[in-house]
């Protein structure tokens, strides 16, 4: 894990929605598992039409909403300053495809990653989590105050 010792207006902003995914994600696969039971009771029919009616698309809304902030932030700093698009991957796969750091790692470097040695997993570890406090740290000097 990157090392963010004061934590940052946007590492707070990146991490809480990366939350919201999951906790958006666990709600959808809570649907489905009650969809697919052989048989419902009907407290389990109340519990699906709340998910479907109410809880998901409230998620949902929150979800959209801290993510158009984000976005806000992240295209101020893309006109201001140049953002590589591995900085961008970066942030796309840890916050909002909400992936684990090893799993960021393998989605950038592919063929690379899975036949690295330990020591050069380690290495790719060490540069996106480099990468990742760079970026946070453009991306902070464009937020308000």
């Amino acid at each position: 894990m990157p090392k963010c010792e004061n934590r940052t207006l946007i590492y707070k902003k990146l991490s809480e929605y990366r939350n919201i995914v999951l906790e958006n994600d666990s709600l959808i696969r809570a649907l489905d598992f009650l969809k697919d039971q052989d048989e419902i009771s009907p407290s389990q029919y109340s519990r699906i039409d709340e998910l479907e009616k109410i809880i998901i698309p409230e998620a949902i809304k929150k979800e959209k909403a801290a993510k158009e902030e984000i976005d806000k932030y992240i295209n101020r700093t893309k006109t201001e300053t140049t953002l590589s698009p591995f900085s961008l991957s970066i942030i796309e796969l840890r916050y909002f495809s909400a992936l684990e750091w090893p799993d960021v790692a393998a989605a950038l470097y592919s063929t690379a990653w899975s036949n690295a040695t330990k020591t050069e997993k380690a290495s790719y570890m060490n540069r996106i989590f480099k990468q990742h406090s760079r970026t946070l740290s453009a991306i902070e000097k464009h937020m308000p105050l």
